[in-house]
């Protein structure tokens, strides 16, 4: 048994950390010690008021932009594939973020690519346990249909419910007048499901095509700078999941994150039949 046990989000929260780690060249086993070690803070942190909460994420994130100082440091100007070098390293414009920006650059990976991905992958599960019938076509071709499953996923969870937008100039939209400095929030869920844009809005249809959801944000600079990672991430642990493990399945309801904005999963209970050992 793992040592910090065994849970759905505390998986695919492994799965998460360990890609970026990679990615960072930090090493998948110290990644996973430091994920380990933040889930046993954030578990002592619960009981006590909200602050003390945020006051571990802050000294989690500054922690995390000390280590990406230290390694750009010793990696600028050199030779290596992984990301920090390339993030510190000028190009050939002469380029590169400072130390300071790549250490802040890796919370959005970190925190943000985190949070939302394994969120997805729980609702996943969740998804193709409810809709039986679509787990049998994706795996009827796995590979044809997985990129549209991945969508599909992502439109009816909608990991991020909403983010609010400041107006940069008078318009109208949908005849509603909208002042230079408005505060408007983008409904990221109520998008996902509109009748005028999705045939059925409400059904899990993994066939779905097209499906122009909003889940990654629109179109334009706040675009979701992982969206390559995340949905790499989310086929190929369906790939490994629903091969290795073909009767896994959630076997509850989950424990939903408290949330106006997250649509996260805390807990989902799942099972499946442990595969006979090698012979």
């Amino acid at each position: 048994m793992h040592p910090c046990g065994v849970r759905w989000k505390d998986s695919a929260s492994r799965t998460m950390i360990s890609a970026v780690a990679a990615g960072a060249g930090t090493g998948g086993e110290s990644a996973e010690r430091r994920n380990c070690s933040a889930r046993k803070s954030r578990a002592k942190a619960r009981p006590g008021p909200a602050s003390v909460v945020r006051w571990g994420r802050i000294i989690s994130g500054s922690e995390l932009i000390r280590l990406v100082r230290r390694l750009g440091k010793e990696r600028r100007g050199g030779s290596g594939d992984d990301l920090v070098t390339r993030l510190v390293t000028p190009n050939a414009d002469g380029e590169a973020l400072t130390f300071q920006e790549a250490g802040s650059f890796f919370i959005l990976p970190v925190a943000a690519g985190n949070e939302t991905t394994r969120n997805a992958i729980a609702h996943a599960l969740r998804l193709f346990t409810e809709f039986p019938e679509q787990r049998r076509l994706l795996m009827a071709d796995f590979e044809g249909r997985i990129a549209g499953a991945v969508e599909e996923v992502v439109r009816h969870s909608t990991p991020v419910i909403h983010f609010r937008r400041n107006v940069t100039r008078d318009c109208e939209l949908n005849g509603a007048p909208l002042k230079k400095g408005d505060m408007v929030v983008l409904l990221c869920s109520s998008a996902n499901r509109d009748e005028a844009v999705f045939t059925d809005p409400d059904a899990f249809d993994i066939t779905r095509s097209p499906d122009p959801h909003v889940g990654f944000g629109g179109p334009g600079p706040h675009y979701c700078l992982g969206v390559h990672l995340a949905r790499r991430e989310v086929t190929v642990m369906l790939r490994k999941l629903f091969t290795r493990l073909p009767d896994i399945r959630a076997t509850g309801d989950p424990d939903r994150l408290a949330s106006s904005f997250s649509n996260g999963i805390k807990r989902l209970p799942f099972d499946f039949t442990p595969p006979a050992p090698d012979a």
